[in-house]
């Protein structure tokens, strides 16, 4: 007789804000078990976090300042993926970058020690080791990585690396809009083994590369221009058109860059870029020193009604709620 599913139920969507470190641990514990963290020194930590778990793949996003974090070793695998800045990676006596737009790999041997001073953003996937086991044959990628390396990446560059960080970030973006699926677990579960076998098809097809690897060097420096021109131009208008020609790239060539390495297209990061320093100057604000207005024209929202739609949409509340807390 055929044995009954006896995957776990999903968990979420959920969202939760913390300024004690040890309550973002615990937390994150159903999507990332054996995380913790600890003040980076500033004594002004702070975590946002969106999560959800369906029955194996965990997935989280996370906004999170003046932090140092850490992984123990676990039987999960998690890759992820820095979204604005780059952040310091401790690994015994050695440092190294985690770096914007790559999906950097912690195997389940791996031990993380994160340094995150100023606010950044990741995105995180999990999926159990056991699971994957079940799911991939002998001699696969895990098998292969007996004696695991921090610093491993899963390259952009390579099709089949590309192609599973696609289907990440649609099954994320459906996630934050409400996932319809996520009332089915039939549909769950193919997801999820789709997801598995995209991670296995990139892991077996070269798509492994070392975080100092300079696969994509010619794409990721406009991609930088681009950026700092951004984030010094905040107030201002930017067009496509702008970027291109800061970058001195083609416009096809830097809308692949954007693809490739935030997974968004230059105009959505620009505006991801505005609300999030936005949202920064809102929560810094004193009382009475500053409007939603004043906050909203300085970052270059110069259309209050949609500022404030796209402000609840990424935040969750209107910004005069956030100024007035």
């Amino acid at each position: 007789m055929k044995s009954r599913n006896t995957d776990p139920s999903p968990i979420g969507p959920i969202r939760f804000r913390v300024s004690d470190p040890v309550e973002f641990g615990r937390r994150l514990e159903p999507v990332a078990a054996n995380v913790t963290a600890e003040q980076g020194g500033q004594d002004r930590f702070s975590a946002d976090v969106r999560a959800c778990k369906l029955s194996n793949l965990g997935l989280f996003s996370v906004r999170i300042e003046d932090a140092r974090v850490y992984r123990s070793p676990s039987d999960y695998i998690a890759l992820t993926v820095p979204l604005d800045l780059e952040l310091r990676f401790f690994d015994g006596d050695e440092t190294g970058g985690f770096l914007p737009g790559r999906v950097h790999i912690l195997w389940p041997h791996d031990k993380m020690d994160l340094q995150i001073p100023e606010a950044s953003s990741l995105l995180v996937a999990t999926y159990p080791v056991s699971w994957l086991r079940e799911r991939w044959r002998k001699g696969s990628a895990l098998d292969a990585r007996v004696t695991p390396v921090a610093s491993d990446c899963l390259s952009l560059e390579v099709p089949q690396g590309r192609a599973y960080w696609r289907h990440l970030s649609f099954i994320w973006s459906e996630i934050c809009n409400g996932a319809v699926f996520l009332q089915s677990r039939s549909a769950t579960r193919e997801i999820e083994r789709t997801s598995a076998a995209l991670l296995l098809l990139a892991f077996e097809s070269g798509a492994i590369c070392g975080a100092g690897d300079q696969r994509g060097e010619d794409l990721s420096r406009p991609l930088q221009i681009c950026e700092a021109y951004i984030r010094s131009n905040l107030g201002e208008q930017i067009s496509l058109a702008d970027l291109v020609t800061v970058s001195d790239t083609s416009a096809s060539s830097l809308l692949r860059a954007f693809q490739i390495h935030r997974g968004i297209t230059p105009m959505k990061y620009v505006k991801q870029i505005r609300l999030d320093s936005a949202q920064r100057a809102l929560l810094a604000a004193k009382a009475g020193t500053t409007t939603v207005t004043t906050v909203a024209m300085d970052h270059g929202f110069f259309q209050l009604g949609r500022f404030s739609a796209d402000y609840r949409r990424a935040f969750g509340e209107m910004p005069s709620e956030t100024l007035g807390r």
